[in-house]
């Protein structure tokens, strides 16, 4: 998924209004395809991705270093250092799913 910085951190903070439930994925993906010219899958598969992470689960599409560095920086800044180290979990189940594969 390749993309300006400004778009994923626009992705980043839709996706936390999808995790609160104040808008949908559906309404998302359409906005992200439509107006910002984004694929639609793309757009899916970071919702699914960053949930995931945010949560500290195992995620299983490649995310390239810019956003991973991006999204890691994000939560850092809005959730404090609890929910980064949970979220940094992630990434060794991450890692754990392709070694494994």
């Amino acid at each position: 998924m390749k993309y300006e910085e400004s778009s994923i951190e626009l992705l980043m903070e839709y996706s936390i209004k999808i995790y609160d439930g104040q808008i949908t994925r559906s309404e998302v993906i359409n906005l992200f395809e439509e107006v910002y010219k984004i694929n639609r899958n793309s757009v899916s598969d970071f919702i699914q991705s960053f949930e995931l992470i945010l949560c500290g689960k195992k995620f299983t599409r490649t995310i390239n270093l810019r956003d991973t560095r991006l999204i890691y920086e994000f939560i850092l800044e809005m959730y404090g250092v609890e929910k980064l180290k949970l979220a940094l979990r992630s990434v060794e189940l991450h890692l754990n799913y392709y070694e494994e594969k």
